[in-house]
Formats: structure tokens, sequence, C-alpha cells
């Protein structure tokens, strides 16, 4: 008996995959400014995203409510179309190869790029030197953490991003102690407003391990591809939205003419941009350096560590 193709239940598939890989991997974005939207965003597009930078004077007494404003930035954002596609041959296809088991690998690489240009300003350049240097994850400690907190104390919000190998010095060694929240996207833990972990900087400065920030640090963009000619031939083409996150990824499918290989790929449009300080204290309230490694070339940026 041959082979069936079920074009609607692989898109639901690859789009079931999509929430579930991006939603943990891209948890880390929740740290910064975001306009992540569903709109078409043509390449090297920029997206002016709103950061409210200070509030009107409280009165005492008031006689004139319509007094008093509040100030926003803008920071520009130049998003660029980032692709992982993949495919499967017409003999692979006819052999009982699935195009959902590769397209987890392919998320993966994706979430890696989008990690990596949201990382890119996290440089000692941007934010200063490190706020501490470690040996090992092993030689951080609730201390360091404290540290940290309060190198953000002037911040309106404190969030902490670490390696995955200084977060695993911190999870609970029993039942009595704090709950991880999927995707570490714990809020509250230590004092921070949200604590999670990256495994990855490479965008980042070398040698960084976390970065500790208020959201106002870093702004992130994002939208879909602007719809091209070569719509007409997909197969299908859907908008993912991923949860607790936002950001909209499209998943496009169709099918090689020449050689009937069945294509996929996921798009999205991205970009991150660290928000124009000078080297004053109003730098330091909206993003630290947090750990870097002394040693050992790191993948990832904000603190150094093992």
């Amino acid at each position: 008996m041959a082979n069936t193709f079920d074009a609607a239940l692989v898109v639901d598939s690859l789009r079931d995959t999509a929430i579930t890989v991006l939603q943990s991997r891209l948890a880390p974005l929740n740290a910064f400014s975001q306009d992540f939207s569903a709109d078409a965003l043509r390449p090297r597009a920029t997206v002016q995203v709103p950061i409210a930078t200070a509030g009107s004077t409280t009165q005492t007494n008031a006689t004139n409510f319509e007094s008093g404003d509040s100030t926003l930035d803008n920071v520009a954002v130049a998003v660029s179309q980032y692709s992982n596609s993949f495919h499967l041959t017409n003999d692979q296809i006819n052999g009982g190869h699935r195009l959902e088991k590769i397209a987890k690998i392919n998320l993966h690489q994706l979430a890696n790029k989008i990690i990596d240009v949201a990382l890119a300003p996290v440089t000692a350049a941007n934010f200063g030197a490190a706020t501490i240097d470690v040996n090992t994850a092993a030689d951080v400690t609730a201390a360091n953490l404290k540290t940290l907190w309060a190198a953000l104390k002037d911040g309106d919000v404190r969030n902490l991003i670490v390696d995955g190998s200084i977060y695993a010095q911190f999870l609970p060694a029993n039942l009595e102690a704090f709950q991880v929240a999927s995707g570490g996207k714990n809020v509250g833990m230590y004092g921070f407003d949200l604590f999670t972990y990256n495994n990855r900087w490479d965008g980042a400065e070398a040698t960084v391990k976390g970065f500790v920030c208020s959201p106002q640090a870093i702004a992130v963009a994002s939208g879909i591809p602007a719809n091209s000619a070569a719509e007409s031939d997909m197969i299908s083409v859907e908008n993912v939205t991923i949860p607790d996150l936002g950001l909209t990824v499209q998943v496009n499918m169709w099918v090689s003419r020449a050689t009937r290989a069945v294509w996929c790929s996921y798009d999205v449009m991205f970009g991150a941009a660290g928000k124009s300080h000078d080297r004053s204290k109003a730098h330091r309230q909206v993003g630290r350096l947090a750990f870097r490694h002394r040693t050992i070339p790191a993948r990832s940026g904000c603190c150094r560590g093992g």
C-alpha cells in the first residue's frame, strides 16, 4: 500500500513543534522591551520600539488634573529575515520519512540565531565591566546574586539571565524549596522579577555568562516576512504566535516541481538594539554584565562563569 501525505496534519505538527521548542528557548527575550507583531515587514526595515523613560510629576492637592507628561523614547531596531529551510526527497517520503522528525533541530537552529541577535548588544562597551568574575559555575553563590541585585537597585524591573550551568546551582534540593517554572521563566526568585537561563551566548561579548537588566536595556522587534509572488505556489502558509512571548513565526510548505521534494521553512523578521546611553549612572540602572569566566572562553554574555 502506498504511503499517504496529509499536508494539513503535517502543518499542525510543524506548528505545535514550533511552540514547544521556541516557548522555552526564547524565554530570555521576556527580559527586554518588545515590539512583537504579526505584521509583514520587509528585510532591513526599521521598527521604532517605544520605551518609557520618565513619568509626570506627582501633584499635591492638585487643582489641574490635566497637568503633566510622560516621556517615551524610541529605539530604532533594524530587522532582518531569518529562515531555516528543510526538506524530504520524493524517495525519502516514499520510504516513510516524515518532515516533523527534522523540524525540531531546525527550530533550534532558528532559536540560536534569534538569541545571538538579541544578545549582540551585551558588551562591556555598552554596559560596563562584568560585575562578577568567577572561575567555574560552582563558584557562583547566593551572595553573588545579592551583588547583582544591588548593581541594578535603581532599576524599575530587575531581570536576570544566566547560563544553565550557573542556573543549576540554584535549583531546589527538596519539595519545600521554590518551584521551577516551565522554560525557566521564574518570577520572584532571589528578588528578581525574572530569573531565567540561556545556554547560548555566542552573540554576546566573549566569556560573558549572564546579564542583569531592566527591560529598557535592550529593545527587540519582530514580524513576519512580506508576501511574495511565490506564495501562490505554497501548499500552506501559516503564522504561529508563541504563547507567553508573543513572537510570531511563519511556517511555509511547498513542493519542488523539479524534484517533487517537499520543502518547509520557519521564517521570522527579527532585530535587536541596545538603548543608547552615555557612561552615566542612568546607564548602569538599566543593564550590567553579570558574570564572566576568567579562564575558559564562554558562549554567553553577562556573567562570566563556568
